[in-house]
């Protein structure tokens, strides 16, 4: 036996497996196709730009985030199933709080 046929060979195209996210509608998630074409209307803003999730949430949503796929390769029955694009809403609402808004200082009556 030749020791090709023990090992891809070198220029292998690498695969990477993640979960479908599927829409409201039980279609999966396509943000480039529909965003323009308002198929999304009723998703929040965050969902579909990073700029606003950053604004609201600040950079630690990332390490939210990134937490939660991280899961999904210790935990397999994580990466092995799909999710619905409002699985998500606990890791940009209630797992983060939102980023605090610089404040303008309370004006006192004289």
């Amino acid at each position: 036996m030749n020791s090709h046929a023990m090992s891809p060979p070198p220029d292998w195209p690498v695969s990477i497996f993640t979960p479908l996210v599927f829409d409201r509608t039980g279609g999966e998630l396509s943000k480039s196709l529909y965003v323009a074409q308002g198929t999304y209307a009723d998703l929040p803003e965050l969902f579909l730009n990073l700029d606003v999730l950053l604004a609201e949430h600040g950079d630690e949503v990332l390490d939210t985030l990134w937490d939660e796929v991280s899961r999904w390769a210790t935990e397999p029955r994580r990466l092995h199933r799909s999710y619905t694009v409002d699985c998500f809403a606990p890791c940009s609402a209630t797992a983060c709080p939102p980023a605090p808004q610089p404040t303008q200082p309370e004006s006192r009556p004289p």
